[in-house]
């Protein structure tokens, strides 16, 4: 015995919740929020079309070539949508002649900083910022490190860190990386870029999810830097 309508429709109805339901914990709430659109688009566009062939139903009008032009619009569309938000782009930073490479369009852009926000330690803050020139010539990377944080945070002993070499195409990159960053929860990654007539300090703030899904962020970030 065939199924009737209203039975496909069901099965297919909670076929689409489970895979909502399983695509919440892998997917992001804007993900999820796109896929609702998407259908709910689709369903309009399908009851249009049952409109046009109820109408038009002696001529060659077919609802099912209306569904699939429809349906083709729509997954071409979606993939055009998809590859405009989650591709890379370069963000050129206001303050300093800097640019970097983000790695989709979900990024907030502010005067100095871009910002990238999400749920509970799933933020990340990338910064870039000049330097006076020959200010290393009577301090070391560390000791300039540590008047920062005694001087913002109020930390009077130094957290234990340690310069570590990091790769940049246009710049000699070295980097020191601080754990719970205080007022932010998130880890440091603090990179000085220097090209022999400038130095940079090219911070990156991630919280601790976001670094926990995308373990290499802080270094390809800080080697993707350019100048412009």
């Amino acid at each position: 015995m065939r199924d009737s309508t209203l039975t496909w429709f069901s099965w297919g109805l909670t076929l689409f919740l489970a895979f909502i339901s399983l695509g919440s914990l892998f997917m992001s709430h804007i993900v999820i929020i796109g896929i609702f659109a998407w259908v709910i688009i689709f369903l309009v566009l399908i009851i249009i079309s049952g409109i046009i062939y109820l109408i038009h139903k002696n001529t060659h009008i077919r609802l099912v070539w209306l569904i699939c032009a429809s349906l083709a619009f729509l997954t071409l569309y979606s993939v055009r949508s998809y590859y405009k938000v989650f591709s890379p782009w370069r963000y050129t930073f206001s303050n300093v002649p800097l640019s970097v490479e983000l790695p989709d369009k979900l990024w907030q852009t502010k005067e100095k900083v871009a910002v990238r926000t999400g749920e509970e330690n799933q933020f990340a803050v990338v910064g870039a910022t000049a330097l006076e020139q020959g200010i290393f010539d009577e301090m070391s990377y560390e000791e300039f490190i540590t008047q920062v944080m005694e001087a913002t945070s109020g930390i009077e002993t130094p957290p234990n860190f340690q310069l570590e070499s990091c790769f940049n195409a246009q710049f000699k990159c070295h980097y020191i990386k601080i754990e719970d960053v205080k007022n932010s929860s998130g880890t440091g990654y603090f990179a000085f870029l220097n090209d022999d007539k400038k130095t940079y300090l090219f911070s990156v703030i991630v919280g601790p999810k976001f670094l926990a899904k995308n373990r290499d962020f802080p270094l390809q970030v800080i080697s993707s830097v350019k100048q412009e």
